[in-house]
């Protein structure tokens, strides 16, 4: 078996790498590989301490490359106005069609 670790430079990625016959070694080390990576582990931080402030982030983070500029100061602009409840079941919905499934 080869051995890992959180500094590896291999070029390949996790999903091409095939350390073990094992399906279940290999889930645990790319499950593994995962929470080595310093962007994944301050996400999953920033989740836990504010949830929504992560969903918008993430939102607006894909959105901002479509949109003009004028556009995306304007949605952050009806964002900032709408409530708690509006602004979460909008962010959710534009989540599922960014990730093509709504």
């Amino acid at each position: 078996m080869k051995r890992l670790s959180c500094s590896s430079n291999s070029k390949r990625s996790w999903k091409s790498q095939k350390i073990s016959e094992n399906p279940q070694i290999n889930f645990l080390l790319t499950k593994q590989a995962k929470l080595c990576k310093a962007p994944y582990v301050q996400a999953i931080d920033r989740s836990k301490i504010d949830p929504i402030a992560e969903l918008e982030r993430r939102v607006m983070k894909k959105l901002r490359p479509k949109l003009s500029l004028d556009s995306f100061k304007e949605l952050q602009k009806a964002l900032n106005a709408m409530s708690a409840i509006d602004r979460i079941d909008y962010l959710h919905t534009m989540q599922d069609k960014l990730n093509g499934r709504g």
